[in-house]
């Protein structure tokens, strides 16, 4: 609230953002700028009372007067990826790529994207104009609320079978993000096997990214590969795994692939009606995040809060 940056909304001619956004200036989370139809925007408004919007920033991405510089701008980019002219005055027009130009043009702090759009169609162009960290791997992490606290589910979004090396680098991120929520981290690199119990290549691949994180992190906790029950149960890894470095309960879980991580969170989300708060992008140059599909109001606030503290320029490992 002391440091309001300017978040951009893609989808800022849906309902739920509006509501969303409506909250959002009436805490002082942030500034919104709604991408979109300017008028359809602005009736929307009017039609919902949010008397909050009423001086919001809106903008048309082919109304704007940046419009040609920043095709021109995305072209340069772009050339040598197989875009022309012609593909980049198109793309230029979509509003995730247009939002991505705006933080690269210093017009917006961060993006809030996704509501109506896949996620890996959302996520393309930020990944392709804002880009990640020198060194870092794009993840996204799902902080799940249980009754025994914080979990931290990784990478539940972008890669669909990380390497060894790029689920080292997903895991000490995603520390990193824990620490920020005051979340001591204690890293468990899930599979299907126990410490060689399974010699099989996705075993092996998550015992050698402990290895790895282990060599460059001695300050962290992490163990691997182990099996979901083995993790959260430290009476069970006691007595069958003495050895193991993880002393307590893991609050840290990172997946061996996509299809893995995404299951496990939707059904802890819908059968064990646990709260689940993201995603959360990490590795990224700048702050977005990118919604789930047809996420609720809530859902729009906690990742627009999340996105603004990022915004702030405060010092963020994740």
């Amino acid at each position: 609230r002391q440091h309001p940056v300017r978040l951009v909304f893609a989808e800022g001619n849906t309902t739920k953002v509006l509501q969303a956004c409506s909250i959002l200036v009436s805490e002082g989370i942030c500034e919104p700028i709604l991408l979109g139809p300017e008028e359809e925007i602005r009736r929307m408004i009017a039609e919902q009372k949010l008397d909050e919007l009423a001086d919001v920033t809106v903008i048309d991405p082919e109304r704007s007067p940046d419009y040609e510089r920043y095709v021109q701008m995305y072209w340069k980019m772009r050339e040598r990826k197989g875009i022309s002219q012609r593909v980049a005055k198109k793309l230029v027009r979509t509003r995730s790529t247009f939002g991505s130009l705006l933080i690269l043009d210093g017009k917006a702090d961060g993006m809030v994207l996704g509501h109506t759009m896949a996620y890996p169609e959302a996520v393309r162009a930020p990944l392709q104009i804002i880009r990640t960290a020198e060194g870092r791997t794009a993840a996204g992490v799902y902080v799940v609320v249980t009754n025994t606290g914080f979990k931290f589910f990784a990478d539940c979004t972008v890669n669909a079978n990380p390497t060894a090396a790029q689920l080292a680098d997903i895991a000490e991120r995603t520390a990193e993000l824990a620490r920020y929520f005051d979340v001591e981290p204690r890293i468990a690199m899930l599979s299907y096997g126990n410490f060689g119990s399974a010699r099989a290549e996705s075993p092996a691949k998550m015992a050698e990214a402990a290895r790895i994180l282990r060599e460059k992190r001695p300050d962290l906790v992490v163990d691997g590969e182990m099996q979901v029950d083995t993790a959260l149960v430290p009476e069970l890894r006691r007595e069958l795994f003495p050895f193991s470095t993880l002393q307590d309960e893991a609050n840290v879980l990172i997946f061996p692939n996509l299809d893995a991580a995404n299951i496990g969170y939707k059904l802890l989300a819908r059968m064990g009606n646990a709260e689940v708060v993201g995603p959360i992008l990490l590795g990224m140059n700048r702050a977005v995040n990118v919604l789930q599909l047809g996420a609720s109001v809530s859902d729009i606030v906690n990742l627009a809060a999340i996105t603004a503290l990022k915004a702030q320029g405060e010092d963020f490992k994740f």
